[in-house]
């Protein structure tokens, strides 16, 4: 990573898919940590989820779901290594991230 001139490396940068706007609630995902199964749903059981995507900790996307409008959704990651993930949650009008972590 090339480094930052004195004066742009005091800049705050913030990523928009990392925060989340005063009370709002954020969706559940369970268990967390999982052995495979993980279940993600919106916090009132009523919000449509978008997609889903999942991410390593590299930055490297695994998966990319699209849910149909379901307010429940169930992922499989029995597959994957045992490691962090990052899962991206899209809304209508809301983007969320979770960290996941996947012991075996």
């Amino acid at each position: 990573m090339p480094f930052l001139e004195e004066e742009t490396a005091q800049e705050a940068v913030f990523d928009p898919l990392v925060l989340t706007a005063p009370n709002t609630i954020e969706p559940l995902v369970f268990p967390n940590p999982t052995n495979g199964r993980v279940t993600i749903q919106s916090a009132d059981n009523k919000t449509p989820l978008q997609s889903l995507t999942l991410y390593n900790v590299s930055g490297m996307q695994l998966l990319n779901d699209n849910t149909s409008g379901e307010c429940t959704k169930e992922m499989d990651l029995s597959l994957y290594p045992p490691q962090m993930y990052i899962l991206k949650i899209q809304t209508s009008d809301q983007v969320f991230t979770k960290k996941i972590i996947l012991q075996k």
